[in-house]
């Protein structure tokens, strides 16, 4: 469009606040400026308006693409589309425009009917580019490269002597060995490199891989009946995640995948591949989450909660694209993080949780505990005294850190929280054999059996529970008021929220 901006008017509150100072004097301007800050909002809102109501219109600032699959559809719209400029007033600069194109350049990409390709004239500047003369000119071409990284699979390996000349400290010395990298690295993007664009209406498949060193995903669609790729994408592992053990690269790998492709993702049912098969006993949907989980892994599984997947392994040999990538990988030092769009995990307690500082001053504080803090710090007696046999028996067990008594790696909770502890452990309401499991598995006390199976069998409706319970059988202790909606809670996660007065929560889950 001409001078895309300039094309509305403004009120009249507007105009005055636009008033420009010239040597003749104060002028209001009646008319959107270029450089106003909030112009392009302004301006895309009013052409999204225009143009709600006709198909296969992109806007993008002032460029706008019409098409259509027929000659006489892309007609129809067009005609439209200039009778709407013409009601309104806005017009297109003639020089500008192309029509009845098979292939059009936009937003640095190539779009034709097959689908999308790096732009020629962007392809030829860069296998043009002259040898760098300095760390500043070599980044420069780089972050131009970049443009293109989903086209490019194995940049990571041919560009690494080119990224190692910019780390810090390194002196720069362009050597034979650089500009053989600079050149290769050139060959790799060609106007021949397509990518089909993204189809709603099919089905959708991410495939993630790790390895020691590095993450890959592959994202792609079932079009016309075969698996077609959309984007690429890798990044390096950095210095800590190189230390996970291979399950938790894994996961990392369908997490980053999962955030990488969020805009696509979100709000659609996928398929998530993955060859580590034990991920699928952790995260697959239909399974509920383990009760002994690591809490890095309990968040990655609450995060994958929020969306409508299907877990599927297949052998590293079948999904050759992410393993590549995953062992091609390059530097990714800005990681897109979206913003999540619903809750995915909401508990109100009762009580302040229990933290370490807490189970410290109250083992410091214990009578009976604190006696044991004293001879696993300064020895043990010859012989147990009344009272203490279950803690001589394990003397030989038994450390301190921070003031708190451990067993192994089980925390020495105090009689004054034992109760505690069993509640907070007991909220998803497990059967006997699993909470013992559960509560074993964190603290430890003596008689930690028997004090458990008082602790259940005074539970009566934990007994008549089933496994196969559902949302309707929740009761009005199960739920409350929060911030002015509903909500009720049962172990698989089942998550409902409606509006209504407090005493109807009783009713609705009848």
């Amino acid at each position: 469009m001409d001078n895309a901006y300039v094309q509305l008017l403004v009120d009249n509150a507007s105009a005055e606040a636009q008033t420009i100072a010239t040597h003749m004097g104060a002028f209001k301007v009646n008319r959107l400026q270029f450089g106003v800050c909030i112009a392009p909002g302004i301006f895309r809102q009013v052409m999204d308006d225009l143009l709600r109501n006709i198909p296969g219109t992109t806007l993008y600032f002032d460029g706008m693409l019409i098409r259509a699959p027929t000659l006489s559809e892309l007609a129809d719209r067009l005609k439209q589309v200039l009778q709407i400029f013409h009601n309104t007033g806005l017009h297109a600069r003639k020089e500008k425009c192309l029509f009845e194109v098979k292939n059009i350049d936009f937003l640095g990409y190539q779009i034709d009917s097959s689908g999308i390709h790096p732009s020629k004239t962007k392809v030829e500047a860069i296998q043009n580019a002259p040898v760098p003369r300095s760390k500043e000119e070599l980044q420069a071409f780089l972050g131009f490269l970049n443009f293109y990284n989903s086209f490019l699979k194995d940049k990571a390996t041919v560009a690494e002597p080119l990224h190692r000349l910019l780390d810090k400290g390194a002196k720069w010395f362009w050597t034979k060995r650089y500009d053989q990298s600079f050149e290769a690295v050139k060959r790799l993007l060609t106007s021949t490199s397509v990518f089909a664009p993204f189809d709603m209406a099919n089905s959708t498949i991410l495939t993630c891989d790790a390895s020691p060193y590095g993450l890959g995903a592959v994202f792609s669609q079932i079009q016309n009946g075969r698996e077609t790729t959309i984007a690429f994408a890798s990044r390096t592992l950095t210095r800590s995640e190189r230390n996970y053990a291979q399950i938790g690269r894994e996961t990392l790998a369908l997490i980053w995948g999962v955030k990488k492709f969020y805009h696509f993702l979100y709000g659609q049912q996928f398929t998530l591949v993955t060859d580590h098969k034990p991920l699928l006993g952790l995260f697959s949907p239909f399974k509920s989450t383990p009760d002994i989980i690591s809490p890095k892994m309990l968040r990655w599984s609450t995060m994958l909660n929020a969306y409508s997947y299907k877990l599927v392994h297949k052998p590293g040999t079948q999904i050759g694209n992410a393993d590549a990538l995953s062992r091609l990988s390059c530097n990714a030092s800005h990681e897109l993080k979206p913003e999540p769009r619903e809750i995915f995990f909401v508990e109100e307690l009762s009580s302040p949780a229990l933290t370490a500082m807490d189970i410290a001053k109250l083992t410091q504080r214990d009578p009976q505990l604190s006696r044991v803090l004293n001879w696993v710090w300064k020895g043990w007696p010859s012989r147990s005294e009344e009272g203490f046999q279950a803690y001589f028996a394990k003397r030989n067990e038994l450390t301190v850190h921070k003031s708190r008594l451990l067993w192994g790696n089980r925390v020495v909770v105090t009689k004054q929280r034992q109760q505690r502890v069993l509640e907070e452990l007991h909220l998803s309401h497990p059967r006997i054999v699993r909470i013992k499991a559960l509560v074993r598995s964190y603290v430890w006390w003596p008689n930690i059996d028997s004090n458990i199976e008082r602790f259940i069998a005074k539970r009566t409706h934990c007994q008549s529970d089933t496994a196969a319970g559902t949302i309707e059988s929740a009761n009005s202790s199960m739920g409350g008021p929060f911030q002015g909606e509903q909500f009720s809670y049962r172990r698989r996660c089942l998550l409902e929220m409606a509006r209504g007065k407090e005493n109807d929560f009783s009713n609705r889950y009848k």
